[in-house]
């Protein structure tokens, strides 16, 4: 085998999610936690907070909010994003489980809720809130996609495949799930489904270079260097600065 490449999978870009820095899963599946979509603050007219730099002060606003109204769901879910951006999970719980108390039909906070308990990992806690985000709002794709990361994280990687389809069949255009399912399928062993899954997410976006990425690793792991190594060229022409590093590197030991 000749790839030496570390696989992962990168967070889908949106211009109004915040993400957490999520670092699990064998190092391929980066998991996300959604804010709220509104583009208000606890039912301020301020733009959502979106970089790291401005969770300190989005928390500030919120406990102004909370001071004046302690009843605001929105203001104390909108802190929970904001710690659990920070990596201070404890803090999210607890401000995820004041807007629950509020109002307990909110699925994004149990969604949440279980995402930090993932990222503390009490698998068993996560797996229950996921539980009941779904039984609130069962076409939640988020919340089997998370779980299913949950599963993975734990070990079990058929359940997680499990989930992963659940959240498919509710948003078959989620090239993310695609490919961390693939991600799965590799942890697993099977290279063959694992590569019918990367095709499938470049089906539908054919420039995530991430996946090329992956697609080499699985390859390789077939003994199919030929394969592996037309991958990594598709990733490098897509800008993949890991994947032209190594092809320059293969260059190099050639002309040696």
């Amino acid at each position: 085998m000749f790839v030496i490449v570390i696989a992962i999978a990168l967070p889908r870009p949106t211009s109004n999610v915040l993400y957490a820095n999520a670092k699990k899963y064998a190092h391929k599946i980066i998991k996300i936690i959604p804010a709220d979509e509104t583009n208000d603050i606890a039912d301020e007219d301020t733009p959502t907070v979106g970089l790291a730099y401005f969770y300190d002060k989005t928390i500030e606003q919120c406990e102004k909010v909370v001071s004046i109204n302690p009843k605001n769901a929105k203001a104390y879910y909108k802190m929970g994003v904001a710690y659990a951006n920070k990596g201070q999970f404890d803090e999210a719980i607890e401000m995820f489980k004041k807007t629950v108390n509020i109002n307990p039909k909110d699925a994004k906070a149990y969604r949440n809720i279980g995402f930090a308990y993932d990222q503390k990992e009490q698998f068993d806690e996560a797996i229950k809130m996921f539980e009941k985000s779904i039984s609130i709002n069962p076409r939640d794709a988020e919340a089997y996609f998370l779980m299913g990361g949950t599963y993975g994280n734990n070990g079990n990687y058929n359940k997680a495949i499990e989930m992963f389809e659940k959240s498919i069949s509710i948003n078959p255009k989620d090239t993310f799930v695609y490919h961390n399912m693939g991600l799965t399928y590799d942890l697993k062993g099977d290279y063959d489904k694992a590569i019918e899954l990367y095709e499938k997410t470049l089906s539908i976006n054919p420039k995530q270079s991430k996946v090329y990425v992956n697609m080499a690793v699985a390859y390789d792991k077939k003994m199919n260097a030929e394969k592996a190594l037309s991958c990594l060229k598709q990733a490098a022409t897509l800008g993949d600065i890991g994947a032209e590093e190594y092809l320059n590197n293969i260059v190099e030991i050639s002309n040696k």
